[in-house]
C-alpha cells in the first residue's frame, strides 16, 4: 500500500510538471482546475505514505519494548493463569482489517474506476494517432475532424465551467465515501449522538452507513451515463474521440483525487485509533477496544462498572456495512442497542439500499468493460458522414486493428483478478485477527 501511495504521488507530481506548459493559443486559466487537483493528489496521497510508514514503525517498536517487558516479568514471576490483555500490535492488526475497503467497493467500484482511468491514459497519450496533448489533457479533435483552416473543435478536459467541477466532485466523493476511515467515522459521529460515556448506538451507525453507501454507488452513475449517451449518439463510430474521453477523464481524475484523500485519511485514522485515542481513553486500551464491538454487552446502571463478561467472541466493527449486516441484531445494551425505528424494525429497508447500492456498482462495473471494447473497436473509425476522412482513420492514422481491443479487456480481467488477490489477502488478514 505504501508503495502504491507513493507511485500515486510521484505520478501524478510527473503530470502537475508537464502541465505547467502554457495551453494553446494561451488559454493557460483552463489547466488551473488541472493543476490543483494533480498537486492536491501529489501531496495526499504522498503524506499518506509518510503517515503509514511512521505508524508501522512506531508499532514494531512498542511491540519490542512490551515483548521485551514481558520476558523480563515471564523470568522473575511465574505465569498466573490469567489471559494476556490485547497489544497494540493485535490491536493494529485489527484495525488495520476494519480499515480495509469493502469487497463490494474494491471489485465494483475501485478496481473498475482504475481501469478507467488507465483506458483515458492509454487514449490521452495516443498523440500519433489522435494528435492529443497530454500535457493539458487536451484529447485531440472532437471526431478526428480537423477544418481545411486548421482550426477543430477542442476535445480538452477540465474547462472552466461549471461541469468540469461537477463530473470531478462526482469521481471524488464516489472514492473518498467508500472508505471505512471516512464512512466509518462519519457513521460513528451520528451514533454517538444522544448517547452517553462514549457509547455508540450501532443500530443508528449501521442506518447511516447504508446511506452512504447508496450514495457513493450512486455516484458512479454518471460514468455509466457518460459512456450510454456517446454508444446512442449520432457520433457513435467515432466514440474514442467523441466527448466522452473528456469528460471520462474529468470524472477518473476526481475519483484519483478522492482516492488519494481516502489513503489520507486511513493513514490518519489508523494511526488515531492505535496511537492517539487508546492513550487518552481514560479505561485503557482494552475499553477502547470494547467500543468497537457489537457483541459486547453494559450494565446502563451499573455506576462503578460499565462492563460485564460476554461469552461471544468480539466483533469489531467500524465502516463496513457488510460488517455489521453480518452481525446478529438481538442485542440488548446501549452499546449494541440496535432497535431504531427506521433500520432494525424494518429490515427490509437495509436489504433494499445494499441492493440498490449493488446494481449500481454492478452497472457501473459493466460500464467499464464496455468502456474498453468501444475504445478498441473504434480506435480508427470516423463518423458515418464523414468516412475515412478523420484523423485518426486507418489511413491518416495509426492502425491498432483488434490487438488494442483485446489488450484493454485483458487490462480489465487483469485488474480484476489482482483486487481479487487484494480480497483474499484481507479475507486472511481478518481471520489472523480473530485468532
Amino acid at each position: 500500500m505504501i508503495l502504491f501511495q507513493f507511485a500515486l504521488a510521484s505520478i501524478s507530481f510527473g503530470f502537475f510538471i508537464a502541465a505547467l506548459d502554457p495551453l494553446p493559443n494561451d488559454e493557460s486559466s483552463r489547466s488551473k482546475p488541472l493543476l490543483a487537483i494533480l498537486i492536491l493528489i501529489s501531496i495526499f496521497s504522498g503524506t499518506a505514505g509518510f503517515i503509514q510508514y511512521f505508524t508501522d514503525r512506531t508499532i514494531d517498536d512498542l511491540n519490542a519494548t512490551n515483548h521485551d517487558a514481558n520476558v523480563s516479568n515471564n523470568d522473575v514471576r511465574p505465569s498466573t493463569g490469567v489471559a494476556n490483555p490485547p497489544t497494540i500490535q493485535q490491536w493494529s492488526k485489527t484495525v488495520k482489517s476494519l480499515l480495509q475497503p469493502s469487497l463490494s467497493s474494491l471489485l465494483l467500484l475501485h478496481g473498475p474506476a482504475i481501469t478507467l482511468l488507465l483506458y483515458l491514459i492509454v487514449r490521452l497519450f495516443a498523440t500519433d494517432n489522435f494528435q492529443s496533448q497530454p500535457a493539458s489533457f487536451e484529447f485531440g479533435p472532437k471526431y478526428g475532424l480537423i477544418e481545411s483552416d486548421g482550426s477543430f473543435e477542442s476535445n480538452a478536459a477540465f474547462q472552466p465551467e461549471f461541469n468540469s467541477y461537477g463530473h470531478s466532485f462526482q469521481g471524488l466523493m464516489a472514492a473518498l465515501l467508500s472508505f471505512p476511515a471516512v464512512s466509518g467515522w462519519i457513521a460513528r459521529e451520528i451514533g454517538r449522538i444522544g448517547m452517553e460515556r462514549g457509547m455508540v448506538n450501532f443500530g443508528r451507525v449501521r442506518g447511516v452507513l447504508s446511506l452512504i453507501t447508496l450514495t457513493y454507488s450512486v455516484l458512479t452513475f454518471y460514468a455509466t451515463y457518460n459512456l450510454f449517451k456517446r454508444v446512442n449518439g449520432k457520433g457513435y463510430p467515432a466514440f474514442a474521440s467523441t466527448s466522452y474521453v473528456n469528460n471520462g477523464m474529468e470524472w477518473s481524475t476526481g475519483y484519483a483525487l478522492g482516492l488519494a484523500f481516502g489513503m489520507f485519511s486511513t493513514a490518519v485514522m489508523m494511526r488515531f485509533l492505535v496511537l492517539v485515542y487508546p492513550v487518552k481513553y481514560d479505561r485503557g486500551l482494552e475499553a477502547f477496544m470494547k467500543t468497537f464491538d457489537v457483541n459486547y454487552r453494559c450494565e446502563q446502571n451499573d455506576e462503578e462498572s460499565d462492563y460485564d463478561n460476554d461469552p461471544n467472541a468480539p466483533k469489531y466493527v467500524f465502516g463496513k456495512l457488510e460488517d455489521y449486516t453480518a452481525t446478529s441484531s438481538k442485542l440488548e445494551c446501549s452499546f449494541t442497542y440496535l432497535r431504531t425505528i427506521l433500520f432494525n424494525d424494518n429490515p427490509m429497508v437495509i436489504t433494499v439500499l445494499q441492493v440498490l447500492s449493488n446494481l449500481f456498482l454492478v452497472i457501473f462495473t459493466i460500464s467499464t468493460f464496455l468502456c474498453g471494447v468501444y475504445m478498441g473497436t473504434t480506435w480508427n473509425k470516423c463518423t458515418e458522414s464523414d468516412g475515412n476522412e478523420c484523423i485518426n482513420s486507418t489511413t491518416n492514422g495509426v492502425d491498432a486493428g483488434s490487438r488494442l481491443t483485446f489488450a484493454f479487456i485483458c487490462m480489465f480481467i487483469g485488474i480484476q483478478l489482482v483486487c481479487i488477490g487484494i480480497s483474499i489477502r484481507m479475507h486472511r488478514l481478518r481471520i489472523c485477527c480473530k485468532d
